[in-house]
């Protein structure tokens, strides 16, 4: 009884404060859009597609802000790594988040891409969407018929 009051206090008081629920949208969602652009920005290159049929999306960042992406980096950051890079397709539009972990020496500061699985060819729009649950046109590109 007592183990079970403790832990609703405390699960209460985690989620009770701002930056806790901050870093809970950030954990669930991806990072924000802000903290994407503090460290150098996001961006996209052209999709390709193996022989399996599986569409590969370059997506370019490096979350330790020592990289001009899209934008001057305002941000250093030595303890962050790209964990994992989520994504979602529906229509033609696609959007992506980028997680991320403190540093291990299995993981990179720097993002790769993201397989997409066997979608249909034809044009796509880019979008990220982080934490902050907004759209964030990175592009638009083309998804090779092979």
């Amino acid at each position: 009884m007592k183990l079970r009051v403790l832990l609703n206090v405390t699960v209460v008081v985690f989620l009770g404060s701002g930056l806790a629920n901050a870093g809970l949208y950030d954990w669930f969602y991806g990072q924000s859009w802000e903290f994407m652009e503090s460290v150098g920005g996001v961006a996209v290159d052209t999709p390709s597609k193996n022989s399996l049929g599986a569409v590969y999306l370059p997506v370019i960042c490096d979350v330790s802000g020592l990289t001009t992406i899209t934008k001057k980096p305002t941000q250093i950051s030595s303890v962050l790594v790209v964990t994992k890079i989520n994504k979602k397709v529906e229509d033609k539009q696609i959007r992506i988040s980028v997680d991320t972990g403190l540093a291990s020496n299995n993981n990179s500061c720097v993002c790769s891409g993201v397989d997409l699985g066997d979608i249909p060819s034809g044009d796509y729009q880019v979008f990220y969407y982080g934490s902050d649950r907004e759209d964030h046109l990175l592009g638009k590109v083309t998804v090779p018929e092979k």
